[in-house]
């Protein structure tokens, strides 16, 4: 506890910092939120459910693959709005980018997390499956993020570029 409020408190004297400091200090800031629950766990155990934080992972997951679905469905408009794609490409465009958010989704669920996690809690180590899914989070983002970017290119210069 004390190691959070630590933290809040950090974050509120930042927006009172003059504007020199607070570039250096937010990359300080950053590396103590990252670091706190490496020293929190071993300072302590603390008492968590292997399953309820496979359970919050998994729906930040689903949110973030929302941002594939925003981008499979501006694509599909942008195809829809323009006259010159036929609807057998704006239908194998469309079940391809959204079989490829589901294969997405089910490769990851496919996984037991929760399994894992409760070895790991065994092992007093479950951090890295916390600061691993930075990566995953990052990736699927990505993803969302290129296929919203594509239809801009496709937008802009009217074909696509290679």
């Amino acid at each position: 506890m004390f190691g959070l409020i630590t933290l809040q408190l950090m974050w509120i004297s930042w927006l009172f910092l003059p504007e020199p400091l607070k570039r250096s200090a937010l990359f300080l800031f950053i590396a103590a939120e990252l670091l706190m629950p490496i020293w929190v766990r071993s300072e302590q155990f603390d008492n968590w459910h292997p399953r309820h934080i496979a359970e919050r992972y998994g729906l930040l997951t689903i949110i973030v693959l929302g941002e594939g679905i925003l981008g499979v469905s501006q694509t599909i408009l942008h195809f829809l709005i323009n006259p010159t794609y036929s609807a057998a490409a704006i239908l194998i465009s469309g079940l391809a980018l959204v079989a490829l958010l589901f294969s997405v989704w089910w490769l990851y669920f496919s996984i037991p997390f929760d399994d894992i996690l409760d070895e790991e809690r065994r092992r007093h180590d479950f951090v890295s499956f916390g600061y691993g899914h930075f990566f995953i989070f990052t990736a699927l983002a990505g993803l969302g993020s290129t296929l919203k970017l594509v239809t801009e290119v496709i937008d802009e210069t009217g074909q696509h570029r290679s």
